[in-house]
């Protein structure tokens, strides 16, 4: 996904943890943002297809050796306690860790939204509602008013948590469940 040989601003370069379906997902949001011009992925099961299409670069036990090439990066991997441990390790290292917010969901102003969250596409978060850390919002999930999503929590398709909810750390349900 590198797009060309001349030189690399170092403040748009993206490295992704995970180069399954939640990494490519997020491969694409980051390229309809415009914001990266060198886009690499570090996956512990490549496999040829994966190879063909995307920059593999190493495994994730070798994330360390990339800081000098990469100024952001991104755990995308589904397993919440996974996704959590590998974006503190992220930070711990000195990597930017940005949150990832699809063009088409809708984050009020007034919602805050953790590093290393995934925000996909036709998502709503509303007003003063707070996303923690590395969350997995899923696609068509909305959060209502107030909410307090706890880090590392995944809220799955269509699932809908209603207004003033407070969720622990880690939480998950079912998609097109309703959390009161």
């Amino acid at each position: 996904m590198d797009t060309g040989d001349m030189a690399v601003d170092m403040e748009r370069t993206l490295l992704i943890l995970g180069a399954g379906s939640l990494g490519q997902v997020v491969a694409e949001m980051a390229q309809m943002s415009g914001r990266y011009t060198k886009i690499a992925f570090l996956d512990d099961r490549p496999t040829p297809e994966k190879e063909r299409q995307y920059a593999i670069v190493g495994r994730t036990d070798e994330i360390a050796a990339f800081r000098g090439e990469y100024a952001y990066a991104i755990p995308a991997i589904g397993c919440n306690e996974a996704r959590l441990s590998l974006m503190k390790r992220l930070k711990t290292l000195g990597f930017a860790v940005p949150c990832m917010v699809h063009p088409s969901a809708f984050v009020s102003p007034l919602a805050e939204i953790g590093d290393g969250s995934i925000v996909r596409a036709k998502a709503a978060i509303a007003r003063q509602t707070c996303v923690g850390e590395a969350c997995l919002i899923n696609l068509g999930a909305l959060i209502d008013h107030g909410c307090v999503i706890g880090e590392g929590s995944h809220i799955p398709m269509g699932c809908v948590v209603r207004n003033e909810v407070q969720l622990p750390p880690m939480s998950s349900f079912r998609p097109n469940e309703v959390v009161q």
